[in-house]
């Protein structure tokens, strides 16, 4: 490994760790606890909530991998157990304010988490969650959006005639933290019915930290394609010794820089990101600061078809998870629109036990 990589590491290793949480619950303060059978125990419907980015930033602050949502039992207890209801759900990195258009606020990052399956409601006992469901793909969080759970409910279970199943909502959120918004007998319909700002079901989500999150833009290279910026061998935790930095679609057989730092806002003084229009490589920036660097030369043929790989193995120690850096390559391109270089995306890294 490139020693400048190598002091980065030992950076990492010896800083204090950052605590994460694994669960979370939503919204952040409870304005008017009540009850609804909204969505699962009413008839066949398409429902969305919206969570504001200020309440996810106030659970966690950076991106993380979410891998389950839970619903809160409401405080009656009153509910049918054993019922079966066929949903599917979305999850999205939404607007700042929804509107009643439903695809509209699938904005970014969207993963069909639960694909059209059921689901098996047990008896909603009061402070429980009742409504588990398991992700069969994480959601990324990209750390900024506010967040959107599309739940379209195929079957209620009662042949399509709503029956009691008391869940938790807040009924008028101070902060406006969460809408909710549905239309029913229609889990396809393209626009809501109805709409309540300041409500939503309480909500329980668990997740995982280490991840890798693309931010910024590249600039494009030989024949107009941009280099992609990734990662290989799973996710940034202690003792992967198989992870590793990985460049494509950047021009073939030229030398390309990596380089990895602690922050994505100054560097040495200066405001990122760092504009390259002075020197001559117009649309090109900087992304985060040069604090390690190391070489590669991409190979394979043609524009486009260039690939570089940084191996990046982890120490076992766990004393830095929680931790950030963040990543760019720079590659030289006589052949790119400045006849100088082209640079990739961003990487946000974040270190985490899982």
């Amino acid at each position: 490994m490139n020693r400048s990589l190598a002091v980065v590491l030992l950076l990492l290793a010896s800083a204090e760790a950052l605590g994460a949480q694994q669960n979370f619950v939503l919204p952040v303060n409870l304005g008017n606890a009540l009850n609804t059978n909204i969505p699962f125990a009413s008839v066949r419907s398409r429902y969305q909530q919206w969570y504001s980015a200020a309440d996810w930033q106030a659970r966690s602050p950076r991106p993380i991998r979410v891998n389950t949502m839970q619903f809160k039992a409401g405080s009656t207890g009153m509910g049918v157990a054993g019922r079966q209801v066929e949903i599917e759900v979305t999850m999205a990195n939404g607007p700042s304010v929804p509107s009643n258009v439903f695809e509209a606020n699938l904005v970014a990052g969207r993963v069909l988490v639960f694909p059209r399956a059921r689901i098996t409601l047990p008896a909603p006992a009061p402070g429980s969650f009742p409504i588990n469901i398991p992700f069969t793909s994480e959601f990324v969080w990209d750390g900024s959006s506010s967040v959107v759970a599309d739940i379209r409910v195929w079957d209620n279970g009662n042949n399509n005639v709503s029956w009691t199943y008391d869940l938790e909502y807040d009924g008028s959120s101070p902060t406006a933290a969460m809408f909710r918004l549905w239309t029913v007998n229609n889990p396809s319909a393209t626009t809501a019915t109805f709409m309540s700002q300041g409500q939503g079901l309480t909500t329980r989500f668990f997740y995982n930290s280490a991840l890798s999150v693309a931010y910024g833009a590249g600039c494009p290279g030989d024949g107009g394609f941009v280099p992609l910026a990734g990662t290989e061998g799973g996710r940034p935790v202690p003792g992967n010794n198989t992870w590793g930095q990985l460049l494509t679609r950047a021009p073939s057989q030229r030398q390309a820089m990596f380089y990895m730092g602690f922050s994505r806002t100054t560097w040495n003084g200066q405001p990122l990101p760092f504009d390259l229009g002075p020197i001559g490589a117009q649309g090109c920036e900087v992304l985060g600061e040069v604090l390690a660097s190391a070489t590669a030369t991409t190979v394979g043929g043609g524009a486009g078809a260039g690939i570089a790989r940084i191996p990046f193995p982890l120490p076992p120690t766990t004393s830095w998870v929680g931790l950030e850096v963040f990543s760019q390559w720079i590659v030289v391109d006589p052949n790119s629109p400045s006849g100088l270089l082209t640079v990739s995306n961003g990487l946000w890294h974040i270190t985490g036990a899982n």
